[in-house]
């Protein structure tokens, strides 16, 4: 958000304007786009002269272009892709700062190396990006990103899309319905509006993830996961390498903890929690939250899980049968022990409930 003083209107008037960083990346890609087009036309594919210096740095694939033709772009520091009939193959990289425009007929871009930056029109674009400093953003096609051993920002904009991050870590805004496999670097997700997203860690990396206002789904995978619930909810699911940090929002959300050290927190909307192998930290929030506990699901003897504001009369506790997500399994209350303003539960198999703050044992009511 940015606001601009117009002068010699009535009290000078101010005038607001609502951008994001998509649309100036457009906007300036659109401005060389201009410049390009202006000063050298839309002739054969070509490299065309830098007027200050008579080297070669721009390269124009006109929209002339045959579909599926396929071109060389790279050492150019501009490439301007014009077509709007069908998708051209196109080689970049190799350049300390490239940046390539496109129209609407979709692209398949390649870069192994240099730094490279990307701005698709319309069609189904396919972007790959290598070793460098490099960001993609795509439009309203269904867009299949890739990102490599660099750094990547990416937002690949409405539609259905697949975004597959590396090793050197990545940026992911998601907009529309995002299918995304997180890499072994770090990954953080932001998920603006009412895009989706469905989140797999296949490579032990570490995710950090925000979600907006439609459900998403978070497979930590043998990774670590740091989320929160957002307005839209869904499902969360930490990773095996353990140490997630989940916590809900005002959507409805289950949080399932992962490979132990894990904080799983409810917020204000409704939450299903389930803890993960090991000790865990539990916080209910301040929704009706629902804590879990199934075989298998925690360490057993030793494995002691704390859970911190629980709201007799609001929160319940899953330790019988017939639970939500495991019906019929017999995960039963051994007995309660009251002592220094917390309840322990100790639970059949050993593991060791402590609710900090509740005085009173739980009676039928908060213990199903």
């Amino acid at each position: 958000m940015a606001d601009v003083t117009v002068s010699g209107g009535s009290g000078n008037a101010t005038v607001e304007l609502n951008y994001n960083s998509q649309d100036t990346a457009y906007l300036n890609a659109l401005a060389l786009a201009q410049f390009i087009a202006r000063d050298y036309g839309a002739g054969p594919v070509d490299d065309y002269p830098n007027p200050n210096t008579g080297d070669a740095p721009y390269l124009v694939v006109p929209q002339s272009a045959a579909v599926g033709a396929t071109v060389n772009a790279q050492g150019f520091s501009a490439v301007t892709v014009q077509n709007n009939l069908g998708p051209v193959t196109v080689t970049g990289g190799d350049s300390a700062a490239q940046i390539v425009l496109a129209a609407d007929g979709g692209m398949d871009f390649t870069a192994s190396t240099g730094n490279t930056t990307v701005v698709a029109g319309g069609g189904n674009n396919r972007v790959t990006l290598g070793s460098g400093i490099d960001a993609a953003i795509t439009s309203s096609g269904n867009d299949t990103i890739v990102s490599g051993s660099g750094f990547a920002a990416i937002d690949a904009g409405g539609g259905d899309n697949t975004v597959t991050t590396g090793s050197g870590g990545a940026i992911v805004t998601v907009e529309g319905d995002d299918t995304i496999s997180a890499g072994s670097g770090l990954t953080a997700i932001s998920v603006t509006g009412s895009g989706t997203a469905v989140v797999f860690d296949n490579l032990a990396g570490a995710i950090v993830f925000a979600n907006g206002d439609a459900a998403s789904t978070v497979y930590g995978g043998d990774g670590t996961v740091t989320a929160s619930g957002g307005a839209g909810g869904g499902l969360l699911s930490g990773g095996s390498r353990g140490a997630n940090s989940i916590t809900g929002g005002s959507g409805a959300v289950t949080i399932v903890g992962g490979g132990g050290r894990d904080t799983l927190s409810g917020g204000s909307g409704s939450a299903l929690i389930q803890a993960g192998t090991g000790n865990e930290t539990l916080n209910a929030g301040s929704g009706a939250d629902e804590f879990m506990f199934t075989p298998g699901s925690d360490a057993g003897p030793g494995a002691i899980d704390t859970i911190n504001n629980f709201d007799v009369g609001n929160d319940t506790l899953w330790v019988g049968a017939d639970q939500p997500a495991d019906p019929g399994r017999i995960y039963a209350l051994d007995h309660q022990t009251i002592a220094n303003g917390s309840d322990t539960i100790l639970l059949q198999d050993g593991t060791k409930l402590v609710l900090t703050g509740v005085s009173v044992e739980l009676g039928s009511s908060s213990i199903i």
